[in-house]
């Protein structure tokens, strides 16, 4: 994903010293085997920002991460969803979409960071009301995996509010 695959992002500084801001255990490695140099972008950006978009651009991160890493690098630098979208290589939609996993409540969000969650099951937390939400989280807990149509099939499975019940009689 990143344009410098395989290499590190180095900042200069006007000093003209250099910061790495990507690339550190590459690094220590190469210095490790011995090898004289590595190859490395030399950049004039801002190194917080590159090291932002460094972070959400790694493989590793689960879905909770990466929308958390994106809403940093977007609070830090005014970015719009177009913005950071264009600077990460990724569609507006995709972006949204990530970023919409954060309206999951902080207790929600902390649960299934420490579990293997797929963003599509994220996404369907979201839209659940309170009750649904609740089943479906503890079902993710006990080991299952919840497809979109799980979560369709528990959306109507559940008791409907009094609120639902007005209104479905208003329009019976």
């Amino acid at each position: 994903r990143s344009p410098s695959r395989g290499l590190g992002d180095v900042y200069k500084r006007q000093e003209g010293a250099y910061i790495i801001v990507a690339g550190e255990r590459r690094y220590r490695a190469s210095t490790l085997a011995g090898l004289p140099s590595i190859g490395c972008i030399v950049t004039q950006g801002d190194p917080a920002e590159l090291a932002l978009i460094e972070n959400v651009q790694r493989v590793d991160l689960n879905p909770i991460e990466e929308a958390e890493a994106i809403e940093r690098l977007m609070q830090s630098h005014n970015y719009t969803h177009d913005a950071v979208a264009g600077i990460l290589g990724k569609s507006r939609v995709a972006v949204t979409e990530t970023l919409s996993i954060l309206k999951l409540p902080a207790n929600i969000r902390e649960k299934m960071k420490s579990l293997d969650v797929k963003r599509s099951a994220l996404r369907q937390l979201v839209r659940m009301d309170d009750q649904t939400q609740a089943e479906a989280v503890a079902r993710i807990e006990a080991g299952e995996t919840l497809t979109a149509r799980d979560a369709e099939a528990l959306k109507k499975k559940v008791e409907p509010t009094p609120a639902k019940l007005a209104i479905r009689a208003l329009y019976a």
